[in-house]
């Protein structure tokens, strides 16, 4: 794995398991494709920004996750679980909710 303070070199980026937005649009969108040496700040940066940008679309659950498996290649895949808490009125119209 990374080391703190170290660099590790990437060949390749993938965001995978994504239902709402591509690959292609979240990497044009959130990464800096010029970029080939991350440290591990780096690495949770990225994670947090494709986590932010869900969040402001209303996805208040999605969490983002490395798969290390394949980190011997130089290829970071993030792993994307979308998340997002239904409205309250749906939950209404399927359930007859209440506070007690």
């Amino acid at each position: 794995m990374i080391e703190d303070g170290g660099c590790f070199e990437l060949q390749q980026i993938r965001i995978i398991e994504s239902k709402k937005y591509s690959e292609k649009y979240l990497k044009k969108k959130l990464l800096d494709n010029s970029k080939k040496c991350f440290t591990k700040q780096d690495l949770r940066n990225i994670r947090k920004k494709i986590e932010n940008f869900y969040l402001e679309k209303g996805f208040s659950t999605t969490r983002v996750y490395f798969d290390s498996k394949t980190l011997a290649q130089k290829i970071l895949t993030l792993v994307v679980v979308e998340g997002k808490i239904e409205p309250l009125t749906e939950l209404r119209q399927r359930y007859k909710l209440s506070l007690l």
